[in-house]
């Protein structure tokens, strides 16, 4: 006669209740960790078009350098904005303008004058991961994208 644990089953009773959290926490994991990801290559790319924006350079040029800094990302899915605003003589700013190119002998530049801030937005459609579970990360209810969205400002040189 051969001895029967009294605990037989319960190992697979176990794995049955926590397999499921397991996952879940396994792959929240993930969808955090690209949406982190996403936001760094979204902020820098931002600001490395800001800071080319403040030196002058064309806006063909600002979006080129955001689209490059963030070419681990769905290029379809970036959205690039370029404004600049400046101080009237009463200290106050003027309302953000959006920013065009103008000709400085041989080459093309930004039309902020010196002394101007200088804003680059870039945003991202970032896919979820798994929006059936995750689907309250998403812009909308049911939705399947979270937009992740930075401004960078600085003063033109």
């Amino acid at each position: 006669m051969s001895y029967q644990s009294p605990n037989r089953g319960v190992v697979a009773v176990e794995l049955a209740l926590l397999a499921p959290l397991a996952m879940v926490l396994l792959l929240g994991t993930v969808e955090l960790g690209w949406l982190v990801t996403d936001g760094v290559v979204v902020g820098a790319a931002a600001r490395a078009a800001t800071r080319d924006a403040a030196v002058g350079c064309s806006t063909t040029e600002i979006s080129d350098r955001a689209l490059a800094v963030a070419a681990s990302l769905d290029q379809g899915a970036l959205v690039i904005t370029q404004d600049y605003r400046t101080r009237d003589a009463g200290g106050q700013w003027s309302a953000w303008t959006p920013l065009g190119d103008t000709q400085c002998g041989t080459r093309t530049v930004n039309a902020a004058p010196a002394g101007a801030q200088v804003r680059v937005s870039v945003s991202y459609e970032h896919p979820l991961v798994v929006p059936g579970l995750f689907g309250c990360l998403a812009d909308e209810a049911g939705g399947q994208v979270r937009t992740l969205a930075v401004s960078a400002v600085m003063r033109r040189e």
